[in-house]
């Protein structure tokens, strides 16, 4: 369970999209199952244990194939969930790059330093690290979730730019992107017309866990240094 209220907000989000997704594929599913054994004659649980072929050959032989009450399985099963999961992805990322940026700016207020945070060179999250460590001398958390979110860094401009494409990244984002994914059970290199990464389920509940269990550090030491004597 999350600790920080935003975090809290994107678990429970995201459990109320995944099962409303999952619900929507079933219902689908138990139609079309529930169509094709009545024109076929045959039972549900006939049907289920065809093989993918066999299948083929009787969903596309019924008016079933082209009628819209049957249609959306494929975007409930595979391209909404996509979508969704790297919409939510690059929305944590956002907001733990936005808790940084505000911790910069209540330490700048707060400990009146001359320089701001857009003072510094470079951007994200690698900016804000270097304003809390060089100039707001922060006790920075700079442990395990820390090291994941950069990796997630890779992951958010890939998607955030290229659509989640590997293919026009440089070869050696394109390569530890690669390796990531081959490391992580919930992300999956895809090849098709291009090379691509996929989210999975399960991506994003890890995710959160990362963020919040950072974001709880980091609030904690910038909280320390704010009110130092």
């Amino acid at each position: 369970m999350a600790e920080t209220g935003s975090y809290r907000l994107f678990e429970d989000y995201l459990k109320e999209m995944e099962d409303f997704l999952d619900r929507e594929a079933n219902t689908i599913r138990d139609k079309r199952l529930q169509f094709l054994a009545k024109e076929n004659n045959m039972s549900v649980s006939d049907i289920e244990k065809m093989d993918d072929v066999q299948f083929s050959v009787i969903n596309f032989t019924t008016e079933m194939a082209y009628d819209p009450e049957f249609s959306g399985l494929s975007d409930y099963d595979h391209y909404f969930p996509m979508i969704f999961r790297q919409s939510l992805f690059l929305a944590l990322y956002a907001d733990c790059e936005k808790y940084l940026n505000y911790q910069c700016q209540e330490l700048q207020r707060m400990r009146n330093f001359s320089l701001s945070l857009k003072d510094l060179s470079g951007n994200g999250i690698t900016r804000a690290r270097n304003y809390l460590t060089k100039v707001a001398q922060v006790n920075f958390p700079d442990g395990k979730e820390w090291q994941e979110i950069q990796s997630y860094g890779k992951l958010r401009n890939c998607f955030a730019h290229n659509d989640g494409e590997l293919t026009g990244l440089s070869e050696s984002d394109a390569k530890f992107l690669k390796e990531y994914a081959s490391k992580n059970p919930y992300l999956e290199v895809k090849e098709a017309t291009v090379v691509f990464i996929e989210i999975k389920k399960g991506f994003c509940e890890e995710a959160i866990k990362v963020f919040d269990a950072f974001t709880v550090k980091l609030i904690r030491s910038c909280v320390e240094k704010r009110f130092e004597t």
